[in-house]
């Protein structure tokens, strides 16, 4: 009887052992699996820290353009109010400034709108950088 209760006691304390060691594996693959997911969670906190600082440039570009405009507009209006104020009849301005804006449309050089439309050669660079900021907008 001794006996089979050693070979008992030997089977519980085998599976005892076969289901720790199972426990073990199965605790190692976790850790594994965790550290790897935290690799993976660094590398894409950095990308998204890099794809905001990027982002955070093109912001800052953008309110540059902004600017831009914004001056450019400005001076575009101080080039007309003096174009008027210069004693051209409205008519003739009005003309001037239309034939120029189809012209710079269809690719006028600052000579080319001087010319034609006689206009002053800073005004006609106004008028062409004017365009082209409002065609990449």
């Amino acid at each position: 009887m001794s006996e089979l209760l050693l070979r008992h006691q030997f089977s519980v304390l085998l599976v005892i052992s076969i289901v720790a060691i199972v426990a073990i594996g199965f605790s190692i693959l976790t850790l594994a699996y965790l550290v790897r997911v935290r690799r993976d969670t660094q590398r894409l906190t950095e990308r998204v820290d890099a794809q905001q600082a990027k982002l955070q440039i093109l912001a800052e570009g953008e309110r540059g353009v902004g600017r831009r405009v914004v001056m450019l507009s400005q001076r575009l209006q101080k080039s007309e109010q003096t174009q008027q104020s210069a004693h051209y009849p409205a008519s003739d301005a009005q003309f001037d400034l239309a034939e120029a804006e189809k012209l710079v449309n269809a690719g006028a050089t600052v000579a080319d709108l001087v010319r034609t439309c006689q206009l002053s050669p800073a005004d006609a660079e106004l008028l062409i950088a004017l365009r082209r900021t409002e065609r990449r907008i």
